[in-house]
């Protein structure tokens, strides 16, 4: 067999239908923009106007007008990435407006003069998420008149709306794997342990948090609809701390997407929400015998602790925290190549022996 023959029948068989191909030489290309923190924050102030005039005679409309009025807006992202086998760049990203806040221009207000103030800020690292957000010095609801002067009736709506969001969002490929390689693509499960605490505004302010997997068919939650039943509108809400648990299903040996979402808003009048207290995964239950790998590079006290199996590394990529591996390292492509060639040449060789001088 010539070497380039040998060659591509190696490249053939290390790169077909097997899961090392997958993970080894398919996986880190697909996956590495899968692995990121993400915070955002954002503030609006807008009114929506209407204007009619009648002419009372005749009841025709002498004049009709409508519109929005967008006064003030503040935007501000930060995203961070990080490549497969390689720690991330930040592991942290987080923006604030704070602790004062920003002016918010309303309707009404002078130029040049605010009379409203708002604030926010979010962090996420691997496993945590955290957001706030707040509004002071919010305008009334709306401003509503009717008048005429005998000729004619003038009826003005404004009705202001005014918001501001913050959001934490992560993401990161799992692979569980057994302590037997025979166990390797059938199914099993992971669960997560999330813990919250915070407070928030009835009625007024609103947060949301999920944790779902990459096509969102298994997605978790909690929000503070389900908190402050019996508090009245603008009364503050605390909770936690809380912990839930949820459970994905999942393949050995598959990478597996999970998102982690915390978002928080203030809408329309003052209040606050304040996640400052983190949505944190506190525990990973996983089977007993077998590991778990972060395929980011996350350190595994990112995620807290494990249950039943332990923090490991699979398939010899690097990153992931714990105690190492507790399979034998996987040979990389090139390592088989290397072999297998070398096989070939001790072949060869005995055969030149055998053949007669």
């Amino acid at each position: 067999m010539s070497m380039r023959r040998f060659n591509g029948w190696a490249a053939a068989r290390l790169g077909g239908g097997v899961l090392l191909g997958t993970l080894a030489l398919g996986g880190p290309v697909q996956a590495q923009s899968q692995f990121s923190v993400f915070s955002q924050i954002y503030g609006n102030s807008q009114a929506s106007s209407s204007t009619v005039v009648t002419d009372l005679a005749t009841g025709n409309i002498l004049e009709q007008d409508s519109g929005t009025n967008y006064y003030d807006s503040y935007y501000l992202q930060d995203l961070k990435f990080s490549a497969l086998g390689s720690p991330p760049v930040s592991p942290t990203a987080s923006v604030t407006l704070g602790p004062g806040g920003q002016g918010f221009r309303q309707r009404g207000d002078a130029p040049g003069t605010t009379s409203a103030t708002w604030s926010a800020s979010a962090e996420t690292t691997y496993g945590v998420n955290r957001a706030a957000v707040s509004i002071t010095g919010a305008m009334p609801a709306g401003v509503f008149y009717d008048v005429n002067d005998g000729a004619t009736r003038i009826e003005y709506s404004a009705t202001p709306t005014r918001y501001a969001y913050a959001q934490s969002v992560w993401q990161d490929l799992f692979v569980v794997t057994p302590q037997n390689p025979g166990l390797l693509g059938s199914a099993t499960s992971a669960q997560f342990s999330v813990t919250m605490s915070g407070s928030f505004t009835k009625d007024t302010s609103y947060f949301s948090y999920s944790l779902r997997n990459f096509d969102g068919t298994q997605s978790f939650g909690d929000s503070s609809w389900s908190y402050g039943a019996a508090a009245n509108p603008g009364d503050p809400v605390s909770f936690g701390p809380v912990t839930n648990t949820y459970t994905f299903n999942l393949t050995y040996g598959q990478p597996f997407l999970v998102t982690g979402t915390l978002w928080a808003q203030v809408t329309d009048s003052e209040g606050a929400v304040d996640l400052m207290h983190t949505a944190r995964i506190t525990d990973i239950a996983i089977p007993a015998n077998a590991a778990i790998t972060f395929l980011s590079g996350a350190p595994g006290s990112a995620y807290g602790g494990v249950s039943g199996g332990v923090f490991g590394q699979y398939g010899g990529l690097p990153g992931g925290g714990g105690s190492g591996p507790i399979l034998p390292s996987i040979p990389e492509p090139e390592t088989y190549a290397m072999l297998l060639a070398g096989l070939m040449l001790v072949g060869a060789i005995a055969r030149r022996r055998r053949l007669p001088v």
